[in-house]
């Protein structure tokens, strides 16, 4: 396992519109298929965040969950007919099934590494999770990346965004961050349940990894090993 890699659901679905992918959504998987020795993991996009904003799945729900992950799910099997087109073996993994949160959040993480392993190319994404005494909440593509690099300690993990990096009050890339307090949030585009780039450092800080957050424009380079973007020190 080389890398681990979350493709934000922004890149990869119009958040615009419901249910549809991306103008660039065919040139970001034939990169990521030039370079198949890692996890993937997708965001929502528009495909999962309206219907769980819809349901409430963010604090917790009883309604909505199939819907929801039915939804991603559709996404998911666009992702993954799109690698096994380019010739790689992807494997979907959808958390729903792996997944549960009581004080902590619990993903069965094992056979991951015996897929990549085995040749084949794990594709997960964000997904309702069943959640004591809340029904089902959200669990985010980001988390779910964090939960991965805590385990596995890949020291090449990777958010790819819709933005080149952190970005200061100026619109400039952060280059290297360390901790909350020099950022300032820029919001988020559409509808997002999974707290946009916030949430992601916040993923970084509490499991104490360290991971890239780039742009679309550096996908190849961080794929080849290249340090991109803004580089988020949490370990």
């Amino acid at each position: 396992m080389q890398y681990v890699l979350k493709l934000g659901g922004s890149l990869l679905t119009d958040k615009k519109e419901e249910a549809t992918i991306s103008q660039n959504f065919s040139q970001i998987i034939e990169k990521v298929a030039e370079n198949p020795d890692g996890v993937i993991i997708h965001g929502a996009g528009s495909y999962g965040h309206p219907p769980a904003k819809k349901h409430g799945l963010a604090s917790g729900s009883r309604k909505g969950v199939l819907e929801t992950h039915r939804a991603i799910k559709k996404l998911n099997e666009k992702i993954v007919d799109e690698l096994r087109d380019r010739g790689i073996k992807p494997m979907p993994v959808h958390p729903l099934s792996m997944s549960y949160r009581d004080s902590e959040t619990r993903i069965m993480l094992e056979h991951l590494e015996k897929m990549v392993q085995e040749g084949f190319t794990p594709v997960l994404h964000g997904d309702g999770i069943v959640t004591e005494g809340k029904g089902f909440t959200v669990l985010s593509g980001d988390e779910i990346l964090a939960k991965i690099e805590e385990k596995f300690q890949t020291r090449r993990a990777g958010f790819c965004t819709s933005v080149p990096g952190v970005l200061d009050q100026h619109g400039e890339i952060i280059e290297e961050i360390d901790s909350m307090e020099n950022f300032q949030d820029q919001g988020t585009r559409g509808v997002d349940v999974s707290g946009g780039m916030k949430g992601k450092l916040q993923e970084i800080f509490d499991h104490r990894i360290d991971a890239e957050i780039f742009g679309e424009k550096d996908l190849e380079k961080f794929l080849e090993g290249e340090k991109v973007g803004t580089w988020v020190r949490g370990s």
